[in-house]
C-alpha cells in the first residue's frame, strides 16, 4: 500500500496507541459501512469425507458389538462438526456496546478494553472477522469474572462454550476417549465445534486455575490446552473417539482464575493475562445498579430505575456474588409488599432496606367470593 492508498483510508479517525489504548474516536462509512463490509466468511473445520469414510466403516461393523453401535451413534450425533460454519464478525454498534460495558463492569475497564481493541483491529479489515483472542483473567473470588465475561458474549453476539475446569482431571476430557475403551466418547473441543454455527466461537475456560496439573495415565488437561492455544497445532487438533483433525485455530479464549501460580509458565505465557482488582466504592456503587437494572429488565416500568443510597450504601462491602443473591431476594421481597399493597403496576416498586433485611412470613387470604383459608400470600416483614 503507497502513501496515497494510505491517506484514502482517512486513518487520521483513528488514535494509533499503544495495543491496550487502542480506540476508535469515529466511524469512518468506508470502514464500517454495510457497502464495504464483507459477508461472513464460511470455512469447514474438519474433513467432511474423512469423516464420513469413518462413519461408513463403523456402520458396517455396528452389528459386530456394542462399542460399534455406539460409535455409529456417536458419529451421527456429531455429524454437523463437517458442515461448513461461518466466522463471526466484530459487531456494528461496537462503540455503542463497549460504553454499556464499561459503564456496568468498572473495576473490569482492562478486561474490557482488551475485547474492545480485539474488536476494533477486526474493523479495520473487510471481513471483520474476529480472531487472536486469549484472555486470561485473573481475580478474587465472587469479583464477577464469570458473570462479566457472560454479559461480553452476549453484548457481542458471539456463540460460546463453557468448560469448569474445575475436576477436569485427564486430557480426554478435553481430547476424547479413544475407540478401543469402553467408555469411549468425544472431548469437549468435539462437542463445541460439533454444536456451534461459528468457525470461531468463544471458549470459556472457567476456573482454569482448578485444573489438574498431576499427570496420569491419561494424560493431564492443562497439556491439552497448550496445543489448543498454540496457532501451528491448533490447525490439527484430533479428537481421539471420533479420529479427526479440527481446525480449532479460530477459537477465542477466556480463561478464569483465582490464582496462576499453580498453572504451568507454558500455558500462562500463551494469554494475555489481566489482574483484576477488587471494586473501589465509586466503582461499587456503579456495579450495584448495573446489577439491580439487569434484575428487573423483563418487568420494565414496574420497579423504580435506581437503588436509594441507602440501599447500595448497605450492599457496598460485599462481592458481587453476594449482592446479586441480596438484591433478587430483594426484588422479590417488594414485589410481595406492593402486590399486598394493591400499588403494584401503578405506582413504580421501590426497594427499600427492608427489603434486604426481613423475612419471608405466610399470610392467610381470600380470593373471590369464597373464603379460602389455604390460599396464601409471601408477605416481607422486618425483624
Amino acid at each position: 500500500m503507497n502513501a496515497t492508498q494510505t491517506e484514502n483510508l482517512d486513518f487520521d479517525f483513528y488514535r494509533i496507541k499503544p495495543f491496550e489504548n487502542y480506540q476508535l474516536v469515529s466511524k469512518p462509512a468506508h470502514l464500517l459501512g454495510d457497502a464495504w463490509i464483507m459477508p461472513p466468511r464460511e470455512v469447514h473445520v474438519a474433513d467432511r469425507t474423512a469423516y464420513e469414510t469413518l462413519q461408513q466403516a463403523i456402520q458396517h461393523r455396528s452389528n459386530s458389538g456394542a462399542l460399534n453401535r455406539i460409535m455409529a451413534n456417536v458419529y451421527e450425533e456429531y455429524k454437523n462438526i463437517v458442515e461448513s460454519k461461518v466466522l463471526t464478525q466484530a459487531p456494528n454498534n461496537l462503540e455503542e456496546v463497549i460504553k454499556r460495558l464499561k459503564s456496568a463492569f468498572p473495576h473490569f475497564a482492562s478486561f474490557i478494553t482488551e475485547v474492545e481493541g480485539c474488536c476494533y483491529r477486526a474493523c479495520l479489515r473487510r471481513s471483520r472477522e474476529l480472531s487472536g483472542f486469549k484472555i486470561l483473567i485473573v481475580g478474587q473470588p465472587g469479583i464477577g469474572k464469570t458473570h462479566v465475561v457472560q454479559e461480553v458474549i452476549k453484548a457481542l453476539g458471539l456463540h460460546y462454550y463453557r468448560i469448569s475446569m474445575n475436576g477436569q482431571t485427564a486430557a480426554f476430557e478435553l481430547s476424547g476417549l479413544g475407540q478401543h475403551w469402553a467408555a469411549t466418547a468425544p472431548g469437549a473441543i468435539a462437542k463445541c465445534f460439533s454444536s456451534s454455527p461459528s468457525a470461531n466461537p468463544l471458549i470459556v475456560l472457567d476456573e482454569i486455575d482448578k485444573g489438574s496439573s498431576i499427570a496420569n495415565q491419561y494424560g493431564r488437561s492443562l497439556d491439552t490446552l497448550l496445543d489448543l492455544t498454540e496457532s501451528l497445532t491448533a490447525k490439527s487438533f484430533k479428537d481421539n473417539c471420533l479420529q479427526i483433525e479440527i481446525d480449532t485455530s479460530h477459537a477465542l479464549y477466556v480463561a478464569t482464575a483465582n490464582d496462576i501460580d499453580c498453572l504451568p509458565e507454558a500455558l500462562v505465557s500463551r494469554f494475555q493475562v489481566l489482574h483484576v482488582d477488587e471494586p473501589t466504592p465509586d466503582e461499587m456503587t456503579a456495579i450495584i445498579q448495573s446489577i439491580y437494572r439487569g434484575l428487573i429488565a423483563e418487568h420494565e416500568g414496574l420497579y423504580s430505575p435506581t437503588l436509594s443510597d441507602e440501599l447500595i450504601d448497605g450492599l457496598r462491602p460485599q462481592t458481587p456474588r453476594a449482592i446479586k443473591l441480596r438484591i433478587n431476594s430483594a426484588v422479590n421481597a417488594a414485589a410481595a409488599r406492593a402486590l399486598e399493597a394493591g400499588t403494584a403496576g401503578i405506582t413504580p416498586i421501590q426497594v427499600l432496606p427492608c427489603d434486604l433485611n426481613g423475612k419471608l412470613v405466610v399470610k392467610r387470604q381470600s380470593f373471590g367470593f369464597i373464603p379460602s383459608p389455604r390460599s396464601t400470600a409471601f408477605v416481607r416483614r422486618s425483624r
